[in-house]
């Protein structure tokens, strides 16, 4: 693991429990702000037509309509997320301090 990643075992192991926990705790705040009804998926079709076309053929809406609700979903849950951020870096009085000189 080492070798391939530049990573201990261990280290490797506390990067993915970290990140589960994040994507739980971002589950957990923002899984049902995501959901989408039909009306929202269509519009998600028209605007993303590339998405659901096969061998140059548009595949109908009957056909992707949960294809369509989940990446709309998806969209969405990024919007919030996005603006869930920058409300807390508006927020932050973050400082970074720039090392030294090395000697």
């Amino acid at each position: 693991v080492e070798r391939a990643t530049g990573l201990t075992a261990q280290r490797l192991r506390l990067l993915a429990r970290e990140n589960l926990r994040t994507v739980g705790y971002l589950d957990q705040r923002f899984g049902a702000a995501a959901a989408v009804d039909e009306r929202e998926a269509a519009e998600y079709y028209r605007t993303h037509p590339d998405e659901f076309t096969v061998g140059g053929q548009l595949q109908p809406f009957e056909d992707v309509v949960a294809t369509a609700q989940a990446r709309a979903a998806v969209r969405r849950r990024q919007a919030a997320i996005e603006t869930w951020v920058r409300g807390l870096r508006m927020r932050a009085d973050v400082a970074i301090n720039a090392p030294g000189p090395r000697r």
